[in-house]
């Protein structure tokens, strides 16, 4: 008793662990609270949410990719810290420009000429507390990128939980337009306390004047990373833009219900893909192209996985949770439509991270792109000439991300001098048999209203994965007991 109360106690203090806790605690608190703000808000005020979620999202990636270039090129040069503090002093300068035009868009549309989307939401107003909640996240995401390289997890843990918690406490006592209000001072008092916790810390270096070669080296990496990121989430909010532009603020409320709900199935892979990048980025950069197939195939093994693991559970509790939410009971086909949409991206995971690790930003931004424009093509020919319902719009982002993830697999193997880049080998590459199976058959369920039967595909992918859910359970535990098995 007192051995298994000891190791429990040295599992506790794994930082890992810790961090995987708090994350998955800060999920589940998101989840219900966005059930309860659907509730609390009604479709109308809801709709209204999801397009300051959709503003917030923009100028999250309308980055430029400084932030991100920093991170790859800090993580390939860490054990070299006058070029970190090079690095790191560069993104600084190029965010806070950066920052100084997201002010300028924000008082301009302030003061002189709002955009008539904002109008139609009712948010003129409340545009500068927008600009705000832009400039500090901004900031923030410069902060964490190097926190996260240094292995810091405690100011992650509390920026991306700080919010969630704020809004769990606003949506018990206000409701309606009061607590859409209070929603937004949420971002903005969450943001601006994590500035400040991340500046307490330590890790930060102290900041100079870097030399031209290093903005010059910045700016041209985070360009074709910038172009990458801003292609690959606009598919998503080009998406959510169509339906909040061509049909009404109430049905664009229960997309963005159901968009946020599917989504949220998934969150639980965002803290273990968040823990390991830096850890992937530093090993596929390293290895020669004899081993790199084989470390893709172990990487992507345990995460497909227990991506889909979740997928499937994640269907079937809310197939029967949602008949708790009246006002959304009908809901399921384009929750679950949704999550079989957000997770086809999954499926590149580890191929696109090599491209970006081996310095081929420039072709992963044209992947990028070329999806982004056949997700608006799809759209418009979806909405405007055949005039579909909102619910299956979804259906070309589905298919762009298809698109997306087929291309990397392709293009990685390509460059990896793999002889084997036949269509049919590709896609099994993008799509093992024991996720192909369970997935077209959870397609098949949603799209034919046959919810009562989602537990299915769950059992079908417990069955066809006994061995990958093995090498799963073996190497989380390797996570769990090794306290610096993810550092770089």
């Amino acid at each position: 008793m007192f051995k298994f109360f000891n190791k429990t106690v040295s599992i506790l203090k794994n930082k890992n662990v810790i961090y995987l806790l708090t994350r998955y605690l800060t999920y589940g608190i998101q989840f219900f609270v966005s059930i309860f703000i659907a509730v609390a808000l009604g479709p109308y005020y809801f709709g209204i949410w999801g397009f300051i979620l959709l503003i917030i999202n923009y100028f999250g990636v309308l980055d430029f990719g400084f932030a991100n270039a920093v991170n790859i090129l800090i993580i390939k040069n860490k054990e070299n810290l006058p070029l970190v503090r090079r690095y790191f002093s560069t993104g600084f300068i190029l965010v806070s420009f950066l920052n100084i035009l997201v002010l300028i868009f924000f008082l301009y549309n302030y003061f002189f000429l709002p955009i008539k989307i904002f109008s139609k939401y009712n948010l003129n107003n409340e545009i500068w507390l927008l600009g705000l909640i832009a400039l500090n996240v901004n900031y923030n995401n410069l902060l964490m990128h190097l926190y996260r390289i240094n292995n810091k997890l405690s100011q992650i843990s509390f920026y991306q939980s700080i919010v969630p918690i704020f809004m769990l406490v606003v949506v018990m006592i206000f409701h309606g337009e009061k607590l859409l209000k209070n929603l937004i001072l949420c971002y903005v008092i969450g943001n601006l306390s994590s500035t400040l916790y991340f500046l307490k810390g330590k890790v930060l270096p102290s900041l100079q004047l870097p030399p031209t070669s290093d903005f010059k080296e910045v700016m041209k990496r985070g360009f074709f990373l910038f172009l990458y990121n801003v292609s690959f989430y606009l598919i998503v909010l080009s998406l959510r833009s169509f339906i909040s532009a061509y049909y009404s603020v109430e049905e664009f409320g229960l997309f963005a219900f159901a968009f946020t709900l599917g989504n949220s199935i998934l969150l639980f892979l965002q803290a273990i893909s968040f823990l390991i990048y830096p850890k992937v980025v530093s090993i596929l950069n390293t290895l020669n192209e004899n081993k790199v197939l084989e470390s893709l195939q172990d990487i992507r093994r345990v995460y497909l996985t227990l991506t889909y693991l979740m997928l499937y559970i994640g269907l079937a509790i809310i197939s029967y949770g949602i008949v708790l939410i009246p006002e959304y009971t009908n809901s399921f086909k384009l929750i679950g439509l949704c999550s079989l949409t957000i997770v086809l991206y999954s499926n590149s995971f580890g191929y696109g991270t090599f491209l970006i690790a081996n310095g081929y930003e420039k072709l992963n931004a044209l992947i990028s792109i070329s999806c982004l424009l056949l997700n608006i093509f799809l759209c418009y020919i979806f909405i405007v000439i055949l005039k579909f319902s909102y619910e299956l719009v979804i259906f070309a982002t589905m298919i762009s991300y298809f698109v997306y993830t087929y291309l990397t697999v392709s293009f990685t193997k390509k460059k990896i001098n793999c002889s084997s880049r036949k269509f049919l080998n590709n896609l099994k590459d993008c799509f093992g048999f024991n996720i192909l199976i369970p997935y077209v058959f959870s397609l098949f369920l949603i799209v034919f209203n046959l919810d009562y039967l989602i537990i299915l595909p769950l059992c079908i992918f417990l069955v066809l994965s006994v061995n990958d859910i093995k090498f799963l359970v073996e190497k989380m535990i390797n996570i769990i007991k090794n306290n610096k098995i993810l550092e770089i």
